[in-house]
């Protein structure tokens, strides 16, 4: 089973939810941040992958 936690960008605070994808981004949704391409960065303030870290309210 994927990982599904959610990712929170720490210069911006958005969430990427997997079970939502981003749509601005065209990532389906169900897709983990693990599988995320390098590419991706994020839709609020641009930052890439190396700025997210698990949501703190993601269980452990």
């Amino acid at each position: 089973m994927p990982d599904m936690t959610a990712y929170e960008c720490r210069i911006c605070q958005f969430c990427y939810d997997p079970q939502e994808g981003d749509s601005q981004g065209q990532i389906a949704a169900g897709t983990p941040f693990a599988d995320l391409p390098d590419d991706w960065f994020c839709p609020e303030c641009g930052s890439g992958l190396e700025a997210f870290m698990p949501a703190p309210d993601a269980a452990p």
